[in-house]
């Protein structure tokens, strides 16, 4: 039995054990189930992901949810590895610089030599013997000159590279061919409710051929002040398996985040949220997909690459605002977020998200929105290892991981058909833009997103 019939046959089995539930219950909340297919499309015919995501939130009663969801993704294309492609990469050659370099230094130390030492009849017995001692002078002067005429080469190389940029212009960078995968996820939410309290234990799973990940989490809160503020704590503990960049053995990682954050009611329309993560990973961090090319090899011909090496451990601090408000003249609501991120790596980063829901008469709901993403550069970011016989503790040339930014452009539709089924349509446009001046342009993405999904309501 293929994939794509074992995710068709758990998600009808997920829908009728919803549905079971559902009639094991009756209370006024308002449930649903519902199914999404997302379309990923970037430009350039890179990365291509199709998405199918059954998801469902029932109350079994006064006390028991039942929250989840189960994703089926269908991966293909192509993800830039670090390094050039050599027949775009437009630049001159080892020979450029050494040649001019080379023939000056030998030609004027020779001929200073020639010029210093004249051919001698009383110590050389003949001018055959004057000729072979100037040519075994030029074999060692060669050999000397040879030398500094390589370290010239060199640094008229990086100062080229410091002056033009990384494959600027029509340079790309390489891409690896990803084998067609399809990754299984699933996660699962129990929120138990008593009083003025909330428990939710959640557990979830994702596997594809070179990942596997399981986590675990645990989330509590609790109301407060007549149930105008809530106080929210969670935990979320995963261990991961990835392959290596041979893709012949597994590597382990884990993962903790410790969440801390507050709900406050402001008055019947509007409402604050901040949180705060800290998290911490250990283990295989790197990406097996990416490499990393000694620039001192690439003009002699004979370039090498090496895989990236990141640190084995990383700890992060996330802080996170929001605020919305509903506006009764326009029948909408704005929401504000901001989001701050750092970690041990060096990064920093801002993400500002603005969106308005507007309610157009009585059935649709219209979201417009609109992402600010920035961040710095990793410490350990390089485009390449200059010296290869000094390589750097941790080097890795991941785009991701430069200085960049990036926007997002999107639009919701959601239709409420029916009191008991409704449909969602959404796009967005994503652009990513690199801010080093050096790293390849090609390297970032661009994509196209599309999204129909549609939902029961009980």
């Amino acid at each position: 039995m293929t994939r794509r019939l074992v995710t068709a046959h758990l998600m009808i089995l997920i829908l009728c054990a919803t549905l079971l539930f559902k009639t094991l219950r009756c209370q006024a909340d308002e449930d649903y189930i519902g199914y999404r297919r997302e379309f990923y499309r970037e430009d350039g015919a890179r990365m291509s992901i199709d998405t199918d995501t059954a998801g469902w939130d029932v109350g079994l009663n006064n006390h028991v949810r039942v929250t989840g969801n189960f994703v089926n993704d269908a991966i293909s294309g192509a993800t830039p590895t670090g390094i050039p492609q050599f027949d775009k990469w437009k630049q001159p050659d080892f020979n450029y610089y050494f040649a001019p370099v080379y023939q000056s230094q030998f030609t004027t130390e020779y001929n200073n030599y020639i010029n210093g030492n004249p051919y001698d009849p009383s110590v050389y017995t003949n001018f055959t013997g004057y000729q072979a001692y100037a040519s075994n002078y030029a074999a060692v002067l060669a050999t000397n000159e040879a030398t500094p005429a390589a370290q010239s080469a060199y640094s008229n190389h990086l100062a080229f590279l410091a002056q033009n940029g990384y494959l600027n212009g029509a340079n790309k960078v390489q891409t690896a061919k990803i084998v067609p995968d399809h990754r299984i996820a699933y996660s699962f939410g129990v929120p138990l409710s008593w009083g003025i309290h909330t428990l939710t234990p959640q557990y979830s799973y994702s596997r594809e051929h070179d990942y596997h990940s399981y986590g675990a989490a645990l989330n509590y809160s609790v109301l407060l002040n007549q149930k105008n503020t809530t106080l929210n704590t969670g935990w979320a503990h995963t261990t991961d398996r990835v392959r290596d960049s041979t893709f012949t053995m597994w590597n382990g990682k884990v993962s903790d985040d410790v969440l801390v954050g507050i709900n406050q009611l402001l008055d019947s329309k509007s409402y604050l949220t901040f949180n705060f993560t800290y998290g911490q990973e250990y283990g295989y961090l790197d990406d097996p997909y990416r490499q990393v090319l000694y620039l001192d090899q690439v003009f002699t011909g004979f370039p090498s690459v090496t895989g990236e090496k990141r640190p084995r451990s990383r700890q992060k601090e996330i802080a996170y605002a929001s605020y919305t408000r509903f506006f009764d003249a326009a029948h909408g609501s704005l929401d504000v977020d901001y989001r701050f991120f750092h970690d041990s790596f060096g990064i920093y980063s801002h993400t500002a998200d603005l969106a308005w829901h507007q309610k157009l008469g009585k059935y649709f709901i219209f979201t417009p929105a609109f992402r600010y993403y920035y961040q710095t550069a990793a410490s350990f970011y390089l485009i390449g290892i200059e010296d290869s016989s000094n390589v750097p503790a941790y080097y890795s040339s991941d785009y991701r991981l430069s200085k960049l930014n990036s926007y997002t452009v999107s639009g919701n539709l959601t239709m409420r058909l029916h009191k008991h089924f409704s449909i969602d349509l959404a796009y967005s446009r994503y652009v990513m833009q690199g801010l080093d001046g050096y790293t390849s342009s090609t390297a970032y993405p661009t994509a196209n997103n599309y999204t129909v999904g549609g939902r029961i309501w009980f």
